[in-house]
């Protein structure tokens, strides 16, 4: 079974592809019962968009990764849903990596996302170690609850006001 494209919804009610991408986009310079029947017939062929061919296009994965040391940890917990929340309301995918601790796991992450061409990584690394790695990739990575030498964005806990806070 083939995945439906684009040309094959064009082909089935006979109209152009740049007036079923613009339909299936929302984009204007479709007349509304065309766009009607692209709708229709994407939906009966069960159409999906193919969105690696979207982020070749658009040169953005609509993707971030996620690395952290342990998802079991109620604050990692705690981050990966807020990444996922806020991720949504701009239409990107979070990947969540658990490294387990494990540097090794932690480097085959990164290159990995790397390689998927993720538009950026937020990082609770387990050592510092990996920060000279992810400067070679050249894009854009957060890291969470680190002391970054090298790297310029990230986001550290106030552990002393923490630790009143918990002791008050």
């Amino acid at each position: 079974m083939h995945s439906v494209t684009i040309k094959d919804i064009a082909g089935k009610i006979g109209v152009s592809y740049s007036s079923v991408s613009r339909a299936l986009g929302g984009k204007p310079g479709v007349r509304d019962d065309v766009r009607q029947k692209v709708l229709a017939e994407a939906r009966d062929m069960g159409y999906f968009p193919n969105t690696l061919a979207r982020s070749l296009v658009l040169r953005r994965s609509l993707s971030i990764g996620l690395v952290v040391p342990d998802i079991t940890n109620p604050f990692f917990s705690e981050v990966a849903r807020g990444a996922a929340a806020r991720s949504k309301e701009s239409d990107y995918t979070v990947i969540l990596c658990d490294t387990h601790y494990d540097l090794r796991q932690e480097r085959q992450y990164c290159r990995m996302l790397f390689e998927k061409r993720v538009d950026g990584i937020v990082i609770a690394p387990v050592s510092s170690a990996i920060e000279a790695e992810l400067e070679q990739y050249r894009f854009p990575v957060v890291y969470i609850n680190a002391a970054p030498s090298i790297c310029r964005s990230y986001v550290n806990l106030n552990h002393v006001h923490g630790a009143f806070l918990a002791t008050r």
